[in-house]
């Protein structure tokens, strides 16, 4: 295959570049058109008109250039931080989230929760009139 699966970058085939004057050899040049449609084929259309059909690896990326980031603002985003966590930055800054933190106010909500039975009977629907 022309295109490196690796950095994504497309190669023509050898022997489709002729010089000038020189009668285009059929072979070559509908293998170029073949291999051509073919990676129009695989590539990601930008509006969105076709799904993924494999998971979307993105490069890890650091705090001030996230590895999944916006075009207008590119140091917010998502990153990969140290251990497999994920982190989040916004405007090259980390926004961390402290997981004993977020524990102690999740447990404190479910502590603070009473729970209650609640009963629902159907009645007939009634309509308005307009």
């Amino acid at each position: 295959m022309p295109r490196n699966p690796s950095t994504g970058v497309y190669s023509k085939p050898a022997g489709t570049t002729p010089a000038v004057g020189q009668v285009i050899d059929p072979a070559p040049w509908n293998a170029l058109t073949t291999d051509l449609g073919n990676e129009v084929t695989n590539s990601l259309p930008r509006d969105g008109s076709a799904p993924m059909i494999a998971p979307l690896k993105a490069a890890s990326g650091t705090v001030s250039a996230p590895g999944i980031g916006f075009a207008t603002n590119p140091q917010t985003g998502l990153y990969l931080k140290g251990g497999g966590l994920l982190g989040f930055t916004q405007n090259g800054v980390d926004v961390g989230f402290d997981k004993a933190r977020f524990m102690r106010r999740s447990q404190a909500i479910t502590r603070r929760w009473r729970p209650t039975t609640m009963r629902f009977i159907a009645s007939p629907r009634r309509r308005r009139s307009p």
